[in-house]
């Protein structure tokens, strides 16, 4: 005969990634179920580290997030946006660190993605100082 014990015990998830095991930051958690969904936009922005003004147009590298027939008018949008929003964000704050330069280019993208594709990829904006 089995007995049910009335001790209870308590458990926790255990993630294995790859290498070793243990507990993932829950961030990390998230950015992965966000790629592993809609994808990945790397948003390249590119600096004149004297002038801080953009050098040239940013550059958008994308994994799983567009179709490749939609790729060219999506990508040269993002590009667009990137750039208006880094310049927008650059007249509004001039004392704007690297991170609410970041921040402001990502929400700008996000909310053109979501409204226009009704998806919401991992996106990365990366400032380059030349």
């Amino acid at each position: 005969m089995v007995r049910k014990s009335e001790e209870t015990v308590e458990t926790k998830y255990i993630l294995i990634d790859g290498l070793g095991e243990g507990q993932l930051g829950s961030q990390v958690q998230m950015d992965r179920e966000i790629m592993a969904q809609n994808g990945a936009l790397v948003v390249l922005v590119y600096v004149d580290h004297k002038t801080r003004k953009l050098k040239k147009d940013p550059d958008v590298v994308s994994h799983g997030f567009i179709y490749m027939h939609e790729s060219e008018e999506i990508t040269r949008e993002i590009c667009k946006l990137a750039a208006d929003a880094f310049r927008r964000i650059q007249e509004k704050n001039r004392g704007a660190n690297r991170q609410d330069i970041k921040r402001y280019i990502r929400q700008t993208i996000d909310k053109f993605t979501h409204t226009k594709l009704e998806r919401r990829p991992l996106i990365i904006p990366l400032i380059i100082e030349q």
